[in-house]
């Protein structure tokens, strides 16, 4: 506790399954951004040891850092909200270094889009799952789906490579 006593935390990001952020926790004296009591969903499974990278952590009074922001040609804005999670049971996927949940309005109408991380169901088969992540490179919100997969008999953890889509372009940085 005492490394917190002024202020300066050394926060940590737990994430749903889904890959979304569920909360920013401080690492050296435990407290939380928000409140963790009432999660609803169920967070990803860290008891796999398998994470070669080390979790979203940084130091400071707040968790956040500043997000980025840009316009599109028509004026609407793309905002960056919170970093998302690139492992799928403890492994990290290979190729994705970086994805955040980002915010859209539109100029024209002032309608809200939102671009979150998700988790959903490939098929009949337990434990096989598409996984969407968003992230912007160079001038471009690129929207990638990874295929991953726990073999229910042997365990065996098969990770995609990342396949990507662009689907918002020309964005200038907002300063």
């Amino acid at each position: 506790m005492a490394d917190c006593e002024n202020g300066i935390h050394l926060w940590t990001a737990r994430f749903y399954r889904n890959g979304s952020l569920a909360f920013w926790f401080c690492s050296r004296c435990g407290e939380t951004d928000r409140d963790v009591e009432h999660l609803e969903n169920p967070l990803e499974d860290l008891s796999g040891g398998h994470v070669s990278t080390e979790p979203i952590t940084i130091e400071g009074e707040k968790p956040l850092p500043d997000n980025r922001v840009w316009r599109l040609s028509d004026g609407s804005i793309l905002k960056e909200t919170e970093p998302a999670s690139n492992v799928f049971r403890g492994y990290p996927i290979a190729g994705l270094s970086a994805s955040n949940s980002y915010i859209l309005r539109a100029s024209a109408t002032g309608e809200v889009r939102e671009f979150v991380p998700a988790r959903d169901r490939a098929s009949a088969v337990e434990g096989c799952y598409i996984l969407t992540r968003y992230c912007v490179e160079n001038n471009k919100l690129i929207k990638y789906r990874i295929h991953c997969s726990e073999d229910q008999y042997s365990g065996e953890i098969r990770i995609d490579e990342p396949v990507g889509i662009s689907i918002l372009s020309d964005l200038t940085p907002v300063q």
